[in-house]
């Protein structure tokens, strides 16, 4: 394994997760309004990016067959765990808003990939965006921090018929959907009797947790102890155990790993007469995996501290059993994460658990 392959192989494993993040799908329990009205049942892809607010990709019950929805085309979509979104005309375009709280104020989220944009909707005062920005002043030399209060001007203007909220609006700072909710739905209680209002709640997503047995062989090139030279382009068994704690808000395909790796070598040493050799190695790396709806399921990882990478599969065996098969190049670093030269490489096969 040369320098220029083993660069080649790093580019490689960097590159995966960014190709393959829009081109997989996870679809999840929900339904599509038509704009008749009528509720077809089946599943949605579930993305967590801002395409969601622009097309809703759907598979009828019981059939493969996906088509894909513009906010033109249908009124709404839902999630069966409560997520739900709506067609609305956003500055004189179609797009899918995530309904929030339904009721005499209705409050709405717009994630366009970078950042949330919330609206409001009342009967007689129609659809509003709050806005919100934050900036930077130079008063005498010193720069200090500003944010804006329009939002709360507009608020006010929607709640006026409940002035003992006034006080909470001013306390507001830059609108997020826990404190909006809250308001919204205790204006609601405050202005109607007759009828409660409706929260989409999202289901709270836990962390995944999994555990992988893994076995192998490593090969070191260049040893840390050069007393140990003896040991580069020699094959040991190498095995460990490494665990998988997914990041569900930041990206569900996201996982946080680490673990512990050992290789043990019994070999001549020159000094000191034959020894075993311990490695061992603690790896803190980030990885992205496919989801759990596929049969076969490609990773990749790197290194948080050290320049370390990964890349490999699993295939699913049972629902929460996995078998499958990894590559692993480990390099000493030039400058934190960046790879000066290879210190070893490794193929594991393993055995892979989701505990939850």
């Amino acid at each position: 394994m040369n320098r220029r392959f083993c660069y080649q192989f790093i580019v490689f494993l960097a590159l995966i997760p960014f190709a393959t993040i829009k081109a997989q799908s996870e679809f999840l329990p929900g339904c599509i309004i038509r704009l008749t009205g009528d509720t077809v049942f089946g599943s949605i892809d579930s993305r967590n990016d801002g395409m969601m607010a622009k097309t809703c990709k759907f598979k009828p019950l019981n059939l493969e067959q996906e088509s894909s929805y513009s906010p033109s085309e249908i009124a709404a979509y839902k999630f069966s765990k409560g997520t739900y979104y709506i067609s609305k005309e956003v500055d004189g375009k179609k797009v899918f808003l995530e309904y929030l709280i339904k009721g005499k104020l209705n409050v709405y989220l717009l994630w366009d990939g970078i950042n949330e944009h919330y609206y409001l909707e009342k009967e007689g005062l129609g659809l509003t965006e709050l806005p919100y920005e934050e900036g930077t002043s130079v008063i005498d030399g010193l720069s200090y921090k500003t944010t804006s209060s329009k939002h709360k001007g507009i608020l006010n203007v929607y709640m006026q018929d409940a002035p003992n909220l006034q006080h909470r609006i001013q306390e507001i700072g830059k609108p997020e959907t826990k404190a909006l909710v809250k308001l919204a739905k205790d204006y609601h209680n405050q202005v109607c009797t007759s009828e409660k209002c409706i929260v989409y709640e999202k289901t709270p997503v836990k962390v995944k947790i999994a555990l992988s047995l893994i076995g192998g062989t490593m090969q070191f090139r260049n040893t840390w102890d050069l007393d140990e030279k003896h040991l580069d382009n020699r094959n040991y068994n190498a095995g460990g155990v490494l665990m998988h704690f997914s990041l569900p808000h930041f990206n569900q395909r996201f996982y946080f790993k680490t673990g512990l790796i050992m290789s043990e070598a019994y070999v001549p040493s020159l000094r000191h007469g034959d020894k075993d050799v311990h490695y061992w190695k603690i790896p803190l790396q980030i990885e992205y995996c496919f989801p759990n709806n596929y049969m076969v399921r490609p990773f990749a990882s790197f290194g948080l501290l050290l320049p370390s990478y990964s890349l490999g599969s699993l295939i699913r065996i049972s629902k929460r059993l996995y078998i499958g098969v990894q590559g692993d190049v480990n390099f000493l670093p030039y400058y934190a994460i960046v790879p000066k030269t290879l210190n070893n490489w490794s193929v594991f096969g393993s055995l892979h658990i989701e505990l939850n």
